[in-house]
């Protein structure tokens, strides 16, 4: 039982992890066209 609520975890925070980093690509490309104005 306690096994199971660990992998679910595992699996909330590596989603945490992969939409941070989309949100970080998001940003960077956000920031190139910024900068080419």
């Amino acid at each position: 039982m306690k096994n199971k609520s660990l992998m679910k975890f595992l699996q909330c925070l590596q989603a945490i992890i992969s939409f941070d980093s989309i949100f970080c690509l998001i940003l960077s490309r956000a920031n190139i066209t910024f900068a080419s104005f």
